[in-house]
């Protein structure tokens, strides 16, 4: 099974790669691309496993890469200049893996209080 979530890894790196045109002198501009397929591979693999643990952990691992990738793509699209605006959504990140893994894998009041914290300390740094 897990021969099969690496094809997909792959095949969806080459589709990510083919939307952006692959050429090494972009390749500068796409590099979170890279780091977005891997947090796609750790969703779909959370999914797709049997061992909760490790299922839960790759569901968090997904969550945060997603948001950090997403950022990090802004940011080279953008320009670094916005990174003190955007810096507070890297506290996100993490925030949505653990809300994932309270969602989909462990309803535990354990797993909802740290996703509360960090959530409310990014809500308080995205408002200022």
């Amino acid at each position: 099974m897990l021969q099969k979530s690496f094809l997909m890894f792959l095949i969806g790196s080459g589709v990510l790669l083919a939307m952006h045109g692959l050429n090494l002198l972009s390749l500068q501009q796409v590099w979170p691309v890279f780091v977005l397929a891997l947090a796609l591979f750790c969703q779909f693999a959370a999914f797709q496993g049997a061992n909760r643990l490790l299922s839960a952990a790759l569901l968090w691992l997904g969550g945060t890469l997603l948001v950090c990738g997403g950022v990090l793509q802004v940011a080279v699209l953008e320009g670094w200049s916005l990174m003190s605006s955007l810096w507070p959504w890297f506290i996100v990140g993490p925030t949505l893996g653990l809300l994932q893994v309270y969602l989909f894998k462990y309803r535990n009041w354990l797993v909802s209080v740290p996703t509360v914290m960090l959530g409310a300390v990014a809500l308080v740094f995205l408002v200022n």
